[in-house]
């Protein structure tokens, strides 16, 4: 299942669906230009941005993500 289709799936109203997919996705772009110093800067203090990004990269085909597992 897509982020895209998981927003669906919960019963996310459409009108907002998709700010909410680009949303994340901006976060998910942002994360992956830095440098792995600064990930772990992000890591350490917006543990909600990278919980945002690796949901994101977990449920997009072909993204990564940067979970600890």
């Amino acid at each position: 299942m897509t982020y895209y289709e998981k927003l669906q799936s919960v019963g996310l109203p459409d009108t907002r669906i998709n700010s909410l997919y680009d949303a994340a996705d901006t976060v998910h772009s942002a994360i992956a230009l830095l440098d792995p110093e600064n990930i772990e800067l992000v890591k350490k203090h917006f543990p909600e941005l990278m919980a945002v990004a690796n949901q994101f990269g977990n449920m997009e085909p072909m993204l990564r993500s940067w979970d600890d597992n």
